[in-house]
């Protein structure tokens, strides 16, 4: 049977303890459960991430101005770093980065296709990111909740979660 023992601080212990406790965000999480729903989160991300960097790619090809080209292309690279960022993060939480392109994301690469074959080609390609980001923002927004989440991690997914919003404006300037 392993029993812990309990331990008497004195008040001197007790203010050095408290003293370093915010270090705690730094941490490894010691629950699993929590590092797991952690992890899940991340890899949400991750693969959110890689769809869109493969979104913009394929949205940037069929885009028929080049100044939209260049700005989605520009975007395509933006996730690459983001996908790199949720990659270090996952390690950092204990997780395995898995950098699955989905099936959704294909579908929603191929919708971007047909729908730039109708009408106006760089509204439909807009509003189709527009569309991924929005679920994006989504999902941001839900690993953020997540109690367990390091100092570090809530700080780079905030940052992220910014570039992603200001991302929606400068597409829906582009309308």
């Amino acid at each position: 049977m392993n029993r812990q023992r309990a331990v008497r601080l004195s008040k001197n212990e007790r203010y050095f303890v408290d003293s370093f406790s915010h270090l705690n965000s730094f941490l490894p999480m010691s629950n699993s459960s929590e590092q797991e729903a952690v992890v899940s989160s991340l890899n949400r991300l991750l693969s959110n991430a890689v769809n869109a960097r493969e979104g913009y790619r394929t949205a940037a090809q069929n885009a028929s101005d080049s100044e939209l080209q260049t700005f989605l292309n520009k975007k395509a690279q933006e996730r690459s770093t983001i996908v790199a960022n949720l990659e270090d993060l996952l390690r950092a939480s204990g997780g395995d980065p898995d950098e699955v392109d989905t099936a959704a994301g294909k579908a929603h690469r191929g919708w971007i296709n047909v729908r730039s074959t109708i009408g106006d080609e760089n509204a439909s390609v807009i509003n189709e990111c527009l569309r991924g980001e929005e679920h994006a923002i989504n999902d941001y927004e839900s690993a953020l909740k997540e109690e367990s989440l390091s100092r570090d991690a809530r700080d780079t997914l905030s940052g992220q979660l910014e570039t992603v919003q200001a991302v929606v404006r400068e597409l829906e300037e582009r309308r």
